[in-house]
């Protein structure tokens, strides 16, 4: 009987310590989602496997990086908000991206230019692993662009996020604009600096 008893015991521990794992793990997944300006990369699920089974279509990678001479040139989609455009670079580089929450935007944006329209794209370009704070066009070209929603006015603004690892940023940092085409709604600006684009308007 006491064997029993003790055989019980040790089959309701392993059980409790199965369940508390269990629920562990979905705290620890709850709470990394809820962490400001956190967007799932590739690697990470953006739906269950239930939802893909239903049809959905899984947005692309919202973090990714692509180099010369594999990659390049060539159109991607960044995270379905944007699409990076990338011509001909000289071996060794890489283009990066990351899609941030424009919610928890560094810096400010100047009076009169509205809001974020968009989120903000972080453009990381690199020199055999190094990151560089700018590209000529006779290296490579890289444009960024966005969709206006409707009824929407707007251009891309830049952030110089990554100037002070150059030193060549002095005073207030601040979102400045940039020269901005708009063809049928599609709005591109050229990306040859490493740094945060966003669409900013009314």
């Amino acid at each position: 009987m006491k064997k029993i008893t003790r055989l019980l015991i040790a089959v309701a521990l392993v059980l409790g310590v199965v369940a508390l794992a269990g629920n562990h793990v979905a705290w620890a997944d709850t709470a990394e989602a809820d962490l400001p300006g956190l967007v799932l990369g590739q690697g990470r699920p953006a739906l269950s496997q239930a939802d893909a089974q239903k049809g959905s279509v899984v947005p692309p990678p919202a973090t990714f990086t692509v180099c010369s001479p594999y990659d390049i040139p060539g159109v991607y989609s960044v995270g379905g908000v944007a699409t990076l455009h990338l011509d001909e670079f000289s071996q060794g580089y890489c283009v990066g991206t990351i899609l941030w929450n424009h919610r928890f935007a560094p810096g400010r944006l100047p009076d009169g230019a509205g809001g974020f329209l968009s989120e903000i794209v972080f453009v990381r370009i690199y020199l055999y692993g190094n990151l560089v704070d700018k590209v000529s066009t006779g290296v490579g070209d890289v444009s960024v662009c966005f969709a206006l929603p409707p009824d929407k006015e707007g251009q891309i603004y830049f952030y110089d996020f990554y100037g002070p690892r150059f030193f060549h940023r002095t005073g207030q940092p601040a979102w400045v604009s940039t020269v901005t085409t708009n063809e049928n709604g599609i709005v591109c600006t050229t990306a040859l600096a490493s740094g945060a684009y966003a669409l900013v308007g009314y």
